[in-house]
């Protein structure tokens, strides 16, 4: 998974399930509008290998939204 923080302040990811051979195209993930007009910024992905509904772990995505009116 590859995270890109664009320019308009929106996080995009883009998606490989065959360990980066082919990539799916680029998906918006949070944008301002989304997140109650926040900055976002900062993503980052931890792998939770914790949770038992998901034996080969699950990502999730994080990231800060601020307020900077």
């Amino acid at each position: 998974m590859l995270i890109s923080f664009l320019e308009n302040q929106s996080i995009a990811m883009r998606r490989s399930r065959d360990n980066g051979r082919t990539w799916r195209d680029m998906e918006v993930v949070a944008t301002r509008e989304s997140v109650d007009k926040k900055i976002t910024r900062n993503p980052t992905i931890v792998l939770d290998e914790m949770d038992p509904n998901y034996p080969d772990g699950k990502l999730i995505l994080m990231y800060v939204g601020t307020n900077h009116d």
